[in-house]
């Protein structure tokens, strides 16, 4: 779909879209896809491109009607395989993570109350939290080991990172948990936040009520990279530890919202019958307060 996709594109800008129709093309025939790819990994990409296509290009009510058939084609396919519903997930996590992303920024403006600052995340995987705070003509800077074509991303674990100036705000997203000793990570952003300067920390917690229903296959331990675990209480421990005083939680809240049902009917259905009449109490005591399955907090040094 990316040749649809520049057209639909192209257009938006003004452009026109010609046919020639005396040119010959000889196709070999997708070569290529037939030798190398799977029949399932074909379909795969083709229903989740088609998806992110409508998506990317289309508004109101057009891109909800589209999205309303492609939606009712996709699950009468799903009846026969489970490919379109694999797409339909690849897609829905990838909007899902542009929702938490905006989210985070917005509140993040909210707590620090300035249209403009540095900020540093650290851990910022393909940048879309960095892409975001561009945007907003925020003067942002991203670091992680993981090789990507950005010009504002340091190829760097958080250990060996060596920069000579120190910003407003530093990120830490889902990024403690990867690391073997939180305490000098910890030690070492100091060294990067200026002195009024906020840390914004957000890690996935056990020892809630969710992971104890769930145990092992609660979404802490999806990840296997994750390296350390955290309770709500040992976080807050280890930043006090560390110099830094928590001065706001953020709302976590509508962040992995199915993860109850959907790991539940995963280990059989009565276990998701279960997981069915749990869901909605779960909820209220995370918004309560009483089972948090993710914290965020914004942080001060002492």
């Amino acid at each position: 779909y990316e040749d649809i996709d520049l057209n639909l594109r192209a257009n938006k800008q003004g452009a026109q879209s010609w046919y020639c129709y005396k040119s010959v093309i000889y196709h070999k025939g997708s070569l290529t896809f037939k030798t190398q790819v799977t029949k399932e990994n074909l379909l795969f990409h083709i229903r989740k491109n088609r998806l992110k296509t409508i998506i990317k290009n289309f508004k109101g009510i057009q891109r909800i009607a589209k999205i309303t058939g492609l939606l009712l084609v996709s699950f009468i396919l799903a009846i026969q395989d489970l490919v379109t519903l694999k797409s339909l997930k690849a897609v829905l996590d990838k909007e899902f993570e542009l929702l938490f992303n905006k989210f985070r920024l917005w509140e993040l403006r909210r707590f620090i109350k300035k249209k403009q600052f540095s900020l540093l995340d650290l851990g910022c995987g393909d940048g879309s939290f960095l892409d975001l705070a561009l945007k907003g003509n925020i003067r942002a800077l991203g670091v992680d080991q993981v090789p990507k074509i950005h010009p504002r991303i340091i190829l760097s674990s958080i250990e060996n990172l060596k920069l000579d100036k120190k910003f407003e705000v530093i990120t830490a997203f889902h990024l403690l948990e990867h690391t073997k000793n939180p305490e000098k990570v910890l030690e070492k952003i100091k060294r990067f936040l200026k002195k009024d300067g906020i840390l914004v920390i957000e890690v996935p917690l056990i020892g809630n009520l969710t992971e104890k229903f769930l145990n092992k296959d609660y979404f802490a331990y999806h990840d296997k990279t994750h390296l350390k675990f955290f309770t709500k209480q040992k976080i807050i421990n280890l930043l006090n530890q560390t110099g830094f005083k928590i001065e706001k939680k953020g709302f976590t809240l509508h962040q992995f919202p199915l993860t109850v049902l959907t790991t539940s009917f995963k280990k059989g259905f009565l276990y998701g019958l279960k997981g069915l009449v749990l869901f909605l109490p779960f909820k209220i005591l995370s918004f309560l307060g009483f089972n948090d399955e993710i914290l965020r907090v914004y942080c001060r040094l002492k």
